[in-house]
């Protein structure tokens, strides 16, 4: 899930129209923000469950510091667990 950094003073920004008129918008980073999230929310969560974040394992391979990090081997199409910096396939029984 890739969420972008915000401005932390500028939640909303004061414009003028063309005739002088103050009126108030969401600035467009924060704007940006939002839109992403929900996108993301609705790509990664569902009724039935929580998708995992997908990668190969050789692209897993070079993840660090991802301790307690979940994600799917796409290469081996099983679940893996960081634990304490390894990588552990998740098994079932």
């Amino acid at each position: 899930m890739n969420i972008p950094s915000l401005p932390i003073n500028d939640l909303i920004e004061k414009i003028t129209d063309v005739e002088g008129k103050p009126s108030y918008r969401m600035h467009p980073a924060w704007n940006l923000f939002f839109r992403q999230l929900q996108y993301e929310l609705q790509k990664n969560l569902s009724e039935e469950s929580i998708v995992l974040p997908q990668q190969s394992t050789s692209n897993i391979s070079l993840l660090t510091n991802y301790t307690g990090g979940i994600i799917y081997d796409n290469t081996l199409n099983v679940g893996k667990i960081n634990l304490n910096g390894v990588w552990k396939t998740i098994t079932t029984s």
